[in-house]
């Protein structure tokens, strides 16, 4: 059976996803690096975030720490190796390190072009392939043909994080129009871009329904937050219709969370495949 390997950012709900192998990526806060889920909890980073002075830095897994899970992993087993967005970090390069130095010709790293639970979905809908005997080329072509289904839209509290983080040009450019009102952004085939600027809370949730029900039918849809709990079950109640099973609530990974900030929402969502 193919073997499938992940990075932390998945944010893959743990009674969803136990038989992919998830590598954690790293969290430093000044010289105290951390591993994502390892070493800090969600809780003990986000209260940590809200009182440091300086952004925590993110790091991927290194290509030895890649390496050493091929190994144990692959066995005589084909693998595919499934990570954040390529353009947004360096996951990606370091596994295809640490593959080139196993077995380049067994391992595959797939670059999903999302983040949290849109990488996550193609590691669920992966590892189902797999069970069902799929070999490695007709796992690869199903992703290939999802990804360009996979949507992730999020309204940040504020835009300061996802300025301070350096990641996207735009958002140290427009940070002065985002003073007063709450960004809704959207992260599509491993770009994120700005999609409104709306006054109120309250409308930036509204927003992100708006957006999750253009995109018509659903085969799955994920609720994310970070430290917003009960935002985040309301919204689950509020687009429970659109999906066709139940909506995960899933407080985003430390990794992302440090460049949304706290008291943040958000959607992931998988448009259904037709036929």
């Amino acid at each position: 059976m193919v073997k499938i390997v992940t990075d932390s950012t998945a944010d893959i709900p743990p009674e969803l996803g136990a038989d992919i192998s998830v590598m954690p990526c790293f969290i430093q806060f000044g010289t105290a690096s951390f591993r994502d889920g390892v070493d800090i909890t969600r809780e003990q980073f986000y209260a940590r975030l809200t009182t440091c002075d300086e952004l925590p830095k993110t790091a991927s897994p290194s290509a030895g720490m890649f390496e050493e899970v091929y190994r144990r992993v692959a066995g005589d087993s084909e693998v595919i190796s499934l990570h954040l967005a390529d353009a947004l970090s360096g996951v990606c390069n370091a596994a295809r390190v640490g593959a080139q130095a196993v077995a380049p010709e067994r391992i595959t790293v797939f670059d999903s072009e999302s983040v949290t639970m849109g990488l996550g979905w193609l590691c669920l809908a992966a590892a189902r392939a797999a069970r069902a005997g799929l070999s490695r080329a007709q796992i690869l072509a199903l992703l290939d043909q999802m990804k360009t289904r996979v949507h992730v839209f999020a309204a940040p509290d504020t835009l300061e994080f996802l300025r301070r983080s350096g990641r996207v040009g735009w958002a140290s450019a427009m940070v002065g129009q985002f003073l007063r009102i709450k960004p809704v952004v959207g992260v599509y085939r491993g770009v994120v871009r700005s999609i409104d600027r709306v006054r109120t809370r309250a409308r930036s949730i509204q927003r992100l329904v708006e957006l999750v029900t253009e995109l018509g039918r659903l085969e799955s849809l994920a609720v994310l937050h970070t430290t917003a709990q009960e935002a985040a079950l309301q919204l689950a109640r509020e687009v429970a219709h659109l999906a066709p099973q139940p909506i995960p609530v899933v407080e985003v990974t430390p990794v992302i969370g440090t460049h949304v900030g706290p008291n943040g929402l958000g959607l992931a969502a998988v448009v259904a495949h037709e036929t």
